[in-house]
């Protein structure tokens, strides 16, 4: 269904769905990028939206809907993150919005959308975790907001936003699992809430949030 098979065989790491256009966008590797239209049953690349071809041929591992700004942000290898504006069709690079270049190279491999205050989250390899303020223009460290350091270096694969309880749940490699919570600016480590130790060591590479839990 990709018009011109863009896609091709390559892997797609990333999906966000459009909810004002019910469009799903897709993250591929090499720095491929597009959208799939449910109504037309298509797939088209959006792969040349960046200027200056900041992209490279970097993976994209993970997008995000922000539903406010009607944007999709864009987390890619070598600590590259980016935000793609339908209107303009143009995927602007916020990689430089990091002060003191905290993010430096490492991979972004997860990000989350808090709907409630306009903020997307970030998971970084090496245990990177930082937040975008799109008001501001700012990505902010948040790497030692964890107790005792117990994320350490361990990637953060995966990264979903808790609208009822306004928490953002951890997944990340070597078991480990925890929250953020904004209003204490706390990390806290969820690691040992699995009886029996089911998780152990296996690394967290997926997450969502149920939103009709009672």
């Amino acid at each position: 269904v990709d018009v011109s098979n863009w896609a091709g065989v390559r892997s797609t790491f990333s999906m966000a769905l459009d909810t004002q256009r019910n469009l799903t966008f897709l993250g591929l590797d090499l720095g491929f990028f597009g959208f799939y239209n449910v109504s037309s049953n298509q797939s088209f690349t959006l792969s040349a939206s960046d200027p200056g071809d900041w992209f490279e041929a970097a993976a994209i591992n993970a997008l995000a809907y922000d539903r406010k700004n009607d944007l999709v942000f864009l987390g890619l290898n070598g600590g590259r993150f980016g935000a793609y504006n339908f209107s303009s069709n143009v995927t602007s690079n916020l990689t430089g919005t990091d002060p003191g270049d905290w993010m430096t190279t490492n991979n972004t491999l997860s990000l989350a959308f808090d709907s409630r205050r306009n903020l997307t989250f970030l998971g970084l390899a090496d245990g990177k975790f930082g937040v975008y303020n799109f008001s501001a223009n700012v990505t902010s460290n948040l790497s030692e907001t964890d107790t005792n350091n117990w994320i350490g270096t361990s990637d953060i694969n995966a990264l979903a936003y808790d609208s009822k309880n306004d928490l953002v749940f951890l997944g990340l490699a070597n078991g480990k699992f925890g929250v953020y919570n904004f209003s204490s600016n706390i990390t806290s480590n969820l690691s040992e809430t699995d009886p029996g130790d089911w998780i152990s060591t296996t690394g967290i590479n997926a997450l969502t949030f149920d939103n009709n839990a009672t």
